[in-house]
């Protein structure tokens, strides 16, 4: 799917990111693609942000993706109770009139 967007679409690499739920799992997405046949550069985000400007997928948490943009973001390891947090339900609805 990234190397389609990327070929058929011109969807640079740099503008795609892929959302992992932890650290570990990046790295192992990081291996996954570097093992592809369909070879996809990908660079995985660090507290630093964005440590490179090579036109490679960055790799990284929510947490590490917040404030930057992307054109293309691939959710991983999505399911009820992760996205949004089960602990959403402990807090009260917000007033909109604020």
């Amino acid at each position: 799917m990234i190397k389609e967007r990327h070929d058929t679409h011109g969807t640079p690499y740099s503008a795609m990111a892929i959302s992992v739920p932890d650290g570990a799992s990046a790295q192992q997405f990081a291996n996954i693609l570097a093992r592809n046949p369909f070879f996809v550069p990908s660079i995985e985000l660090g507290k630093d942000g964005l440590r490179s400007d090579a036109d490679a997928v960055r790799i990284g948490t929510m947490h590490r993706f917040k404030g930057l943009e992307f054109q293309r973001v691939f959710l991983t390891s999505v399911s009820e109770g992760q996205v949004p947090h089960q602990r959403i339900e402990q807090y009260p609805p917000s007033n909109p009139d604020r």
